[in-house]
């Protein structure tokens, strides 16, 4: 991607993703392919339902996470100025017996809430 978008700047045309695939030697061919048969009906990009950006929208709605910077741990989406402190506090929170890295009772950073 940071090839593809130093060289194509705003809007990246097929032949900015063909440069893009040479440059780390991925097969161009199969990426479409794989693309197009994500489509239903005649895999019409235009006209058919897309079943993987419908997954991922479904997903969007359901945790909310068209709200940025959002994260979701253990189905549970937390959002707003997030920092890698905070996220590894949020996954350390869901342990009842806290694994190794996570801290413990005598840790400051011992985050752990109970529900």
């Amino acid at each position: 991607m940071k090839h593809v978008h130093s060289i194509c700047y705003d809007y990246v045309t097929e032949d900015c993703s063909k440069a893009g695939h040479k440059e780390i030697g991925a097969n161009y061919t199969n990426t479409t392919e794989c693309v197009t048969n994500t489509f239903a009906g005649f895999h019409n990009i235009n006209k058919d339902d897309n079943y993987v950006l419908r997954d991922l929208a479904d997903q969007w709605k359901q945790f909310g996470t068209g709200y940025w910077p959002s994260v979701v741990i253990n189905n549970r989406t937390f959002r707003g100025d997030l920092n890698p402190d905070n996220v590894y506090g949020a996954i350390c929170a869901g342990f009842q017996k806290l694994p190794k890295g996570c801290g413990g009772s005598d840790d400051p950073q011992n985050l752990v809430i109970s529900s």
